[in-house]
């Protein structure tokens, strides 16, 4: 529903909106429930929306928003004209350079006849800044704040070391709850890290009245302006800029009363371009959540000649600086730049560049740390080379170096490549082939050395991978192999394992596909006397074929087996509590699931749903009671609907459980049977009114006793622009016996 408003010719208000209310109850009406929390949420909010126009020269536009929260409340209109604009309500107020407030109610507008402009507002604050700093303890909270009723949204959150503090992003790396005044970070908080926190909270009483004024005069060359908010905060802001035959430039001056002023500037004339700033502020003052510091910055870039370039810059804030310079002579190029603070730091790189190849050097020093490159690459048609080393030196350690070199080379249907890597003083070869004949043919393969001397005893580890692809129309056929073994440097190998899938697709009509895969895994572990430690070996297959001659129709039917056996280590104190006591056990685990089920559709949506099972399931395990039981299932159902605004479906199941299960009982054979049943009402075919309602029930007997009762109901009712819904779930569960009961209700009203 929309509601106009005409008042005379071309005056008219357009408002639309809607209130919404939601309620959710989770309660315990008898008995412990295993995981179930009960609790009560209520949560609602009214939005408005306001479009009009006055005398047809006015433009209006705005929003009411109130949420369950205080902090949540929002409100404002704006009317504009051609020569300016009014606004109404909740806003933030800048006057100038100066940040006077982030949640200020009250009345601000404009005006910018001709070259003068002239804006002003008057407003109360909506809350009271705060500002906290403190440092992690290696949680992720939550950390409690010294106030609550937060406002949302108005909150600065910064983490890092000493001053390299990161902004922070509310749902991406923190959450918070307003209300009570907590936050909870998406990762630890080192003890080491600081914790810097702006907000506005509200609070009881009348809240402090701001207002403020900012004009001036603006041209194409020049703008001078000045600013003043109640309290003595006032600034003069002001510019000039120039732009000729070969020349621009731009000088800009503010000023914060007698505690803070900045200056920056910007030209470019010819070859020469210069830009950079000052301020300056009493490193204690903070202007209403703004902290000003004192930070000076500046670069200057010289160009001559087409073939030759230099720029240098220099940066300071607090207590670091920055500070780096560099220049390129035809392909030659020098750069250097210097860190200083809590962590000092130097980077430098020199480079030549002529078209598509590159070499590059370059040293990083930090503290008693220094780090060497050498690089380069070269990008040709069909060949394309990389390589980068480096070498770490440490004080008092061992010298440690790491780099890699690559290469490709690339025709439409080949490609080939290959690279040495060196981490940590380990070394990695590998190389890479890629070849495609034909469209639906395909092979990759890679394989890879490594060896690790960092160890008391150097060794080799050979990885391969291999996976070949022939995909035609009707047909798949993939194969996948992999293995990873290591080797020390006398030839021994005490790790292997090793991995092959096999897959194979077939779909020679449209109604017709089937399927198989086979993947098997093994790894085994020797002991340096070379007696066998572990050995894993895990199998899993599963076949399939579905059927469907029409959209009515479906039928499909599968296989699928998994077993997993081998051998663990496990150990076994005596007196003596050697390694000789170390023993090798057998675990075993299988399971078989055989499945086949159909689906008919008929006119009118029904539709009838079967499906047979069979799993046979067996574990071993030392000193415990094997499983070893065997499931017979067998469910099916039905929807269909049996007048124009009623249907109704059913759902029934039986399983059959026999063998050995020792979540049963742990002495002797179980024979457990479970009847499932359901079903469902659907009440629909009518404008404003939807009800569905189910009831399920899941009954085990014979040799266990449980039954677990489910009863649900939604309703859904709307009426032009009125919407109300309902939720209402029951469980009653016996043997463990309990009752829970789940709620929701919701009203949504459009206007």
């Amino acid at each position: 529903m929309v509601i106009f408003l005409f008042f005379a010719d071309s005056t008219w208000v357009d408002l639309s909106g809607e209130k919404v209310i939601n309620l959710s109850l989770r309660r315990i009406l008898s008995g412990s429930p295993p995981g179930f929390y009960p609790y009560f949420y209520r949560d609602e909010h009214l939005s408005l929306k306001i479009k009009g126009s006055l005398y047809g020269r006015i433009e209006l536009e705005g929003e009411i928003y109130q949420g369950r929260l205080p902090q949540e409340e929002r409100a404002g209109v704006t009317g504009r004209w051609s020569w300016g604009s009014a606004f109404l309500g909740d806003f933030e107020g800048n006057m100038g350079n100066l940040v006077v407030g982030k949640r200020l109610r009250g009345i601000k507008g404009e005006i910018f006849p001709r070259i003068l402009f002239l804006s002003g507002f008057y407003s109360i604050l909506r809350g009271k800044h705060e500002l906290e700093r403190f440092s992690g303890d290696g949680t992720q909270g939550p950390f409690e704040l010294l106030h609550s009723s937060i406002i949302v949204g108005s909150e600065r959150v910064r983490v890092g070391e000493g001053l390299s503090l990161e902004l922070m992003e509310r749902g991406k790396d923190y959450l918070m709850d307003y209300e009570r005044g907590r936050i909870t970070f998406k990762r630890i908080i080192k003890p080491e890290e600081t914790v810097e926190i702006e907000y506005e909270y509200l609070e009881e009483g009348e809240g402090r009245v701001l207002y403020g004024v900012d004009g001036g005069i603006k041209t194409k060359i020049l703008t001078l302006g000045y600013s003043r908010v109640k309290g003595g905060f006032h600034e003069f802001h002001g510019g000039i800029e120039y732009k000729g035959a070969g020349v621009s430039g731009r000088l800009s001056l503010d000023t914060l009363f007698h505690r803070s002023w900045s200056l920056t500037g910007k030209i470019k004339a010819g070859w020469v371009s210069m830009d950079g700033g000052i301020t300056w502020a009493d490193s204690g003052y903070a202007n209403i959540g703004k902290h000003i510091e004192r930070n000076v910055r500046g670069r200057i870039g010289l160009n001559p000649f087409e073939w030759m370039r230099f720029s240098g810059d220099y940066a300071r804030r607090e207590d670091t600086e920055e500070k780096g310079w560099s220049y390129e002579v035809k392909y030659l190029g020098y750069s250097s730049r210097i860190y200083s603070g809590s962590k000092k730091r130097r980077v430098r790189k020199v480079y030549l560049r002529y078209r598509n190849f590159e070499i590059h050097a370059g040293r990083e020093e930090r503290d008693t740390l220094a780090f060497n490159t050498v690089g380069g690459k070269l990008s040709l048609r069909m060949l394309s080379f990389s390589m980068q080393a480096g070498g770490e030196y440490r004080k008092g350690k061992e010298n440690e170096w790491e780099g890699n070199i690559s290469g490709n080379f690339t025709r439409s249907i080949f490609s080939i490549g290959g690279g040495v890597s060196i981490i940590l003083s380990s070394i990695r070869l590998h190389g890479d082939v890629r070849f495609t004949p034909l469209k639906f043919l395909r092979a990759q393969g890679r394989y890879e050395i490594e060896t690790r001397r960092r160890d008391s005893l150097p060794f080799k580890v050979h990885t391969g991978i291999l996976n070949l692809t022939f995909n035609p129309s009707f047909l798949t056929l993939a194969w996948r192999p992999s293995f990873r073994l290591m080797k020390n440097e006398e030839g021994f190998t005490p790790q292997r394992s090793w991995s092959n899938v096999t897959e194979v697709g077939l779909s020679p009509w449209r109604f017709l596909n089937t399927g198989y895969v086979d993947e098997r895994n093994r790894f085994y572990y020797l002991e340096e006397n070379g007696r066998l430690l572990q050995d894993n070996r895990e199998e899993r297959n599963n076949w399939r074929l579905r059927f469907s001659p029409s959209g009515g129709i479906s039928c499909e039917s599968g296989i699928s087996r998994g077993k997993r056996r081998g051998i663990f280590p496990r150990f076994f104190p005596t007196e003596e509590d050697t390694a000789g006591d170390t023993v090798t056990v057998y675990e075993e685990e299988e399971k078989w699931l055989y499945y086949t089920g159909f689906t008919l559709i008929f006119t009118e949506g029904r539709r009838i749903k079967g499906r047979l099972r069979f799993e046979d399931y067996k574990k071993e395990m030392p000193d415990s009671v094997p499983y070893d039981y065997r499931t017979l299932g067998a469910d099916g159902g039905f929807f269909a609907g049996i007048t124009s605004f009623l249907s109704m479906g059913m759902d029934l199941g039986y399983e059959y459980e026999y063998g050995i299960d020792p979540r049963v009982s742990k002495i002797e054979e179980v024979r457990v049977g479970r009847l499932l049943s359901g079903i469902s009402f659907s009440l629909t075919g009518f404008e404003y009114f939807r009800a569905d309602a189910g009831f399920r029930e899941k009954r085990s007997f014979i040799d266990s006793r449980q039954v677990l009762r489910e009863t649900r109901l939604e309703l859904r009712s709307s009426y032009e622009n009125f919407e109300l819904t309902g939720n209402l779930k029951h469980t009653h569960s016996f043997s463990p016996d309990y009752s829970t009961l789940e709620a929701k209700a919701g009203v949504r009203i459009r206007f």
